[in-house]
């Protein structure tokens, strides 16, 4: 029972996917409201499927192009690796490009869902792999994703585990045989990250009014414990990666709390405080755990009655230095190192779809046929 009735009731949102084979895929099928009486009216139209009408250069190389479509520029954290030639010269035998005159003849287009991706493309090749990104929860995707055909994508890439190719904003890795020394704690390094800690609790944030309540949960504790609050919900700034990492290590505890609950969504804000040695406070334990997280290395506000009842824990762990160094014994199982390259390989593991795809004959290897939105209460 969550004792927080704000925190992981509001808009809990996930994206649900089904793959499975469409034999005969209707273009303007409408995305299913729960009663199956039917979706939007106004439902974005399947392009026309066509041949090629701009040859792939690379053809005769067999690398096959992924298209960065319009929108995917404005997120700079995936845009990067799709123009700054990180990817062309790593290991994916594939082109990656953003200009849209490979339309037709390239063998997968990546949407960003987060912003508007119109205009959209005006033809489609029967084999055409249409791939919808996001890292972000689908709260802020359910407007730009509401009219979409139930058969519009056969692609998933997002945080969620149940995606086509999972890229979460994290993930432990665990210490093995032939891991470098560099990359595993020492006894040392924690004692000297402890000693840099002299405030107490810390929150940066940039969305005010977050439909998580997180804003009502940080105001409770801000009149029951010392916490630092930055960003644009604050008068005081942290300017640059610099300031932001110094405050994360100067503290004992940090509010990861995010603007929107939803399953697995667990961002950059967890991963930053646990790179740094500072123990995050988050706002529903259910979500970090599916996610596949030890329960033992975080704190959960859903675990406590009240305000009060969360700010006397982390008072009393403050206190008692030994229980406080009890959330850093995954440093004994787990790698400093917490994302692997997860953005790059994913590219990549939509680079061997492809030609996966190819070697097949052209047949789609994955079709999404239930593909929408929904509100779990």
């Amino acid at each position: 029972m969550n004792r927080f009735p704000f925190v992981c009731f509001p808009l809990l949102l996930l994206f649900i996917f089904s793959d499975g084979q469409q034999t005969s895929p209707n273009p303007f099928h409408l995305l299913l409201s729960d009663d199956g009486t039917g979706g939007p009216t106004n439902a974005i139209p399947s392009p026309s499927r066509v041949k090629k009408s701009v040859q792939n250069p690379w053809e005769k190389q067999k690398k096959p192009i992924i298209l960065g479509w319009a929108g995917l520029d404005l997120h700079h954290k995936y845009y990067v690796y799709m123009t700054n030639g990180e990817l062309n010269n790593s290991s994916c035998d594939c082109v990656f490009t953003n200009d849209t005159n490979f339309e037709s003849s390239a063998s997968a287009v990546i949407f960003h869902v987060r912003h508007y991706f119109k205009p959209l493309p005006k033809s489609r090749r029967p084999e055409q792999l249409y791939a919808m990104m996001s890292i972000e929860s689908p709260h802020w995707c359910y407007e730009k994703m509401e009219n979409v055909p139930d058969d519009y994508f056969n692609v998933s890439l997002t945080y969620h585990s149940a995606s086509t190719i999972p890229v979460p904003y994290g993930q432990l890795t665990p210490i093995a045989p032939l891991t470098s020394p560099e990359e595993i704690w020492s006894a040392a390094e924690i004692s000297e990250r402890m000693s840099r800690k002299k405030r107490f609790a810390l929150q940066i944030v940039s969305h005010c009014g977050a439909p998580s309540g997180r804003d009502l949960l940080t105001k409770q504790l801000q009149k029951l414990i010392e916490l630092d609050v930055f960003g644009k919900c604050s008068r005081k700034n942290c300017d640059g990666q610099k300031c932001y990492q110094q405050q994360m290590e100067s503290h004992f505890f940090y509010l990861a709390f995010e603007n929107t609950v939803c399953s697995e969504y667990v961002t950059e804000k967890f991963w930053n405080a646990l790179r740094s040695l500072t123990v995050p406070v988050v706002l529903c334990r259910e979500v970090v755990r599916e996610s596949g997280i030890p329960d033992d290395l975080y704190i959960a506000a859903d675990d406590f009655d009240n305000a009060t009842a969360l700010a006397d824990h982390l008072k009393a762990l403050h206190k008692d230095k030994n229980r406080y160094l009890g959330y850093f014994n995954w440093t004994k199982f787990y790698q400093k190192r917490w994302v692997p390259t997860v953005k790059t390989s994913a590219f990549c593991q939509l680079c061997e779809i492809v030609h996966q795809q190819m070697e097949e004959g052209g047949e789609l290897l994955i079709q999404i046929s239930t593909f929408r939105l929904q509100i779990i209460v």
